[in-house]
């Protein structure tokens, strides 16, 4: 977890002068290594100390604690330093236009990073019906897997060897969940169908596998979004096969409108209830309510079509949700309560244009 630190510091003949960023060199201290925002620099006059408070921050050079966003309308994916809270973020890097090359994208939709494998991180690049593998670090592309043509991939997740995504048409032709390998892309599995059955879906949206710890080790299910049946499915990963389901379309505890964003650690679920403008927080053992919060609007405490979330672990966490309508990124602790906020409608590095997915790597 990010921390705010506070040094005196003394020097010898040299003259410093305020600095934005600092380290700490030492063999003994417990900071050594890390590096800092400066927050505050107070010198003492006759003297040569001087005392730095600042924020740790992740190195540029590290792609340990990071956040990738899918800027959805500005047609990139965007990659900055993570920190619980999300304005005091530093932008660190981003890829992509609009355009069918190897780093250009339309409209990327979701992100999931991996956190058994340092190196990757894997993108739904939606109109261009295809999925990415990239690299963390340089955000440079490994491999990419064309879908047929019309078939959108929307959301995606990853577990210690596979990536499932959702996939949706603009018809009733294929609106389904796939397994594919993580190596290579190809396809294990494939289920659904149109409709309002058990293993039928409308619109899937978001998809979640669920990290019991953090080692990273993964319960058997997988959590899906399913939009335009306003429910969330729980299944099996290791064929796709139905084990549950819970909503109905409206405002109740046990109910959603048009649910997108999804993500599970510890056996707790959040999801972006997008058409009522708010966050729930659920049980992954039988799906059941715990908590929710937001309603329509710009302030703190509100939403405007949500759609990205994720979790930042471990203990304390903390919860990112992508606030599309608003273009910005909102961050809350576990009780759903608001800390802080980033973005606002532009192409700069820290606007965003209609933003969808988000994940982390800490």
């Amino acid at each position: 977890m990010k921390r705010t630190v506070k040094f005196e510091a003394f020097w010898d003949a040299l003259i410093i002068e305020p600095c934005d960023y600092f380290s700490v060199v030492s063999t003994f201290n417990y900071w050594d290594g890390l590096s800092f925002k400066t927050t505050l620099w107070k010198e003492t006059p006759g003297s040569q100390r001087i005392e730095i408070e600042g924020q740790e921050f992740s190195s540029p050079y590290s792609d340990d604690g990071c956040l990738y966003f899918a800027d959805t309308g500005n047609h990139r994916i965007s990659k900055r330093d993570v920190s619980y809270m999300i304005e005091s973020t530093l932008f660190l890097d981003k890829i992509g236009s609009n355009g069918t090359g190897d780093d250009e994208f339309k409209f990327p939709s979701g992100i999931a990073v991996d956190l058994n494998d340092r190196d990757f991180i894997y993108v739904t690049d939606r109109d261009n019906y295809r999925i990415e593998r990239r690299r963390k670090s340089s955000l440079a592309l490994v491999w990419k897997v064309n879908l047929e043509s019309g078939q959108k991939p929307i959301g995606i997740t990853i577990d210690r060897t596979y990536v499932y995504i959702t996939i949706q048409t603009a018809d009733t032709s294929k609106h389904c969940i796939q397994k594919r390998k993580k190596s290579t892309g190809s396809l294990i599995w494939e289920i659904g169908t149109w409709g309002t059955g058990n293993d039928q879906f409308k619109n899937p949206s978001g998809i979640t596998t669920n990290r019991n710890n953090a080692y990273n080790d993964y319960d058997d299910y997988i959590y899906i979004a399913d939009t335009g049946n306003h429910r969330i499915q729980k299944r099996l990963k290791s064929n796709g096969s139905y084990v549950s389901q819970i909503g109905t379309q409206g405002a109740g505890n046990d109910q959603f409108e048009s649910p997108y964003g999804i993500n599970a650690y510890a056996d707790y679920l959040v999801v972006a209830d997008t058409g009522n403008h708010r966050i729930h927080k659920r049980f992954c053992t039988d799906l059941s309510y715990i908590a929710k919060a937001g309603t329509q609007g710009a302030g703190n405490d509100q939403f405007e079509s949500p759609k990205g979330i994720t979790i930042l672990m471990p203990w304390p966490y903390y919860i990112f949700v992508v606030d599309t309508g608003n273009h910005r990124i909102v961050s809350l602790d576990w009780d759903l309560v608001y800390i802080s906020q980033l973005g606002s409608q532009g192409a700069g590095n820290d606007e965003f244009e209609s933003p969808i997915g988000i994940g982390i790597y800490i």
